[in-house]
């Protein structure tokens, strides 16, 4: 009598968007519109009024300290609108859901954003496509850090290359929005100006931003890298 010999096989992955990733993402922030709100709302209270002295750019003690307010502000929204993006993917997300998840995770996340945004900066420095590139091809990292997955690159990669097709064609209509945004955003600047200008910015930002965030969260969790929440966070 010969042996059965049984092999596991993966479950298959729910697709969590419908026709289009953006419409989908943007029925997912408005599942998140709480932490959503809070997020940009505060953000923008906090950048407006860093705006406000009218600091000159230099190595001086209150423009480097206002730097680290700003940037500080940037990232705590940042983990909020990420922790929120990964809840709506399953349903409407409460203020306390996204502040516990980003408070477990904010070490790990933050880390990843500063090296993310170091890799951004190199890559615009040495010319503008290096660092549009490294954009375009990370688009899970932070969705991956605050899931607390231990290896964000490599989950990242996976996740992109399991719906590679749908990765590509969002890359491509996210380039023309975000090209509009900063067009109107250079207008901002220069036909209004002042806190006005910047408070019309970190809001509009933070709006878009939340949007992309919810849309790049219902394809990581359509993917076996990314469809499992992890149950314990990252050291």
């Amino acid at each position: 009598m010969s042996a059965v010999e049984t092999v596991d096989t993966p479950a298959p992955v729910e697709r969590r968007y419908g026709f289009s990733v953006l419409l989908s993402g943007f029925a997912r922030m408005v599942r998140a519109w709480r932490p959503v709100l809070v997020a940009v709302v505060l953000n923008t209270v906090v950048q407006a009024l860093l705006t406000w002295p009218d600091l000159t750019p230099g190595l001086s003690l209150w423009f480097l300290l206002a730097s680290a307010v700003s940037f500080a502000a940037f990232l705590l929204a940042l983990a909020l609108q990420v922790s929120a993006a990964l809840h709506a993917v399953d349903g409407p997300v409460s203020l306390g859901a996204a502040m516990a998840t980003a408070r477990e995770r904010l070490g790990w996340f933050s880390l990843h954003a500063v090296l993310l945004l170091v890799a951004v900066m190199i890559g615009l420095m040495l010319y503008t496509v290096p660092g549009l590139v490294v954009i375009a091809l990370t688009p899970f990292v932070l969705l991956a850090a605050m899931d607390g997955r231990r290896n964000v690159v490599a989950t990242n990669f996976h996740a992109m290359g399991f719906r590679f097709g749908r990765w590509l064609l969002t890359t491509v209509v996210l380039a023309v929005v975000l090209f509009v945004f900063f067009l109107l955003a250079a207008l901002n600047s220069f036909f209004i100006g002042g806190v006005i200008a910047s408070v019309i910015a970190w809001l509009v930002l933070g709006l878009l931003s939340a949007w992309l965030l919810c849309a790049w969260a219902t394809v990581y969790r359509s993917t076996p890298a990314g469809a499992q929440e992890q149950v314990s966070s990252a050291a």
